[in-house]
Formats: structure tokens, sequence, C-alpha cells
């Protein structure tokens, strides 16, 4: 496996911001109920300006429809590991969660989008509620897990196929956590 020393640095500075986060999360009143935290986190995990330019009230309506899909995903898997998933839930949960990444992705102006808020940072979103689950959505873990020959930009029409292709590798190699799964086509992206 061919790797970056520069990825593999990024990677684990990446990865402190992300061990935070999730430091952060089972504070929450509710695991599935979204914040102002969880964005200023996101951005800051993704490497971001950590600013949300949205007034309270719009924020507040935004965020709990974000989190309705949440919930909707927690009945959907019922606790289980992408790996484990049966066929018929995996169709179902690639529908949410690309309805939670168009949804977020929508741009500033429509009553979902948050200026600056991308696919790749509602995976994020995805991600840590449900780590064994829903990989996170990059240009770097795209192009190393062989979904795109050369970098771009991450879309949410990317999401299906990155998690069809965790769940092949997950499925091959039962030793391997979603992690570890993304730092390996992270460091190789």
């Amino acid at each position: 496996m061919v790797t970056s020393k520069r990825a593999e640095r990024q990677w684990d500075r990446a990865n402190a911001s992300y061990e935070n986060y999730l430091a952060c999360i089972p504070r929450h009143r509710g695991r599935y109920r979204l914040t102002l935290s969880d964005l200023l986190h996101v951005r800051n995990f993704k490497g971001g300006n950590a600013s949300v330019h949205v007034p309270q009230r719009e924020l507040s309506r935004k965020l709990e429809c974000w989190s309705g899909h949440l919930r909707k995903l927690a009945q959907l898997c019922d606790g289980r590991e992408l790996r484990d998933l049966p066929s018929a839930n995996l169709a179902r949960v690639q529908r949410v969660a690309s309805a939670f990444l168009e949804l977020v992705d929508a741009g500033p102006r429509t009553s979902t989008g948050i200026f600056g808020f991308r696919a790749s940072h509602a995976s994020v979103l995805l991600h840590t509620r449900f780590p064994d689950l829903l990989p996170i959505l990059d240009s770097r873990v795209l192009k190393g897990s062989g979904i795109i020959q050369q970098r771009r930009r991450a879309e949410a029409g990317d999401y299906p196929s990155l998690v069809d292709q965790c769940r092949r590798e997950l499925r091959a190699r039962p030793g391997v956590t979603m992690r570890e799964l993304d730092r390996e086509f992270f460091v190789r992206g």
C-alpha cells in the first residue's frame, strides 16, 4: 500500500479534532439532537473556518430538520454495523443518508442549507452518530478507495458508492473497523 507521509500527518491532526468532537457528543441532551457546537466541531475537524453565519432562530429550525433525519437513521439501522446490515435495510439507510447529505448541501438560501456546509461536513455528522455504519465522505477517501481516479471535491452523489465500497471491505476483513478503513483510504488517497 502506497501512502503519503503528509497524508498520514494530516489524518493524525484531523483525528485529534475528531476525538475531541466524539468526547462532546455523549454530553448532548439526546444523541441525535444537533446543536451549534456540532457544526463548530465539524468545521474544525474538516479544517475549515469554525464559524456559522445563520441567525439563531433559523439555525434551530434547520438543525431540527437535520436531527429528524438522524433519528430516522437510528430506527433503520437498529444499532447494526454496516457489515451486518441486511441488504434491504442497506438500501433504505443509503437513501436516508444521501437525503441528509443533500439537504445539508442544498445551499444557504434554502430552508435546510447552511453557508459553508457541504456533503462532506454532513457525512461527519452521520459518522459520529453512526461510527460503525456510515463513513466520512472525503476526496482523499474516495481516491484511496478506488471510487475516483483523480482527487476532486467529494459530492453527495458519491456517498452510496463509498458506503458500498466500505461494506465490501468490512465484510471481507472482519477485524477492521470503519475508522481504520477510513484512515487506510485517506492516507492511500
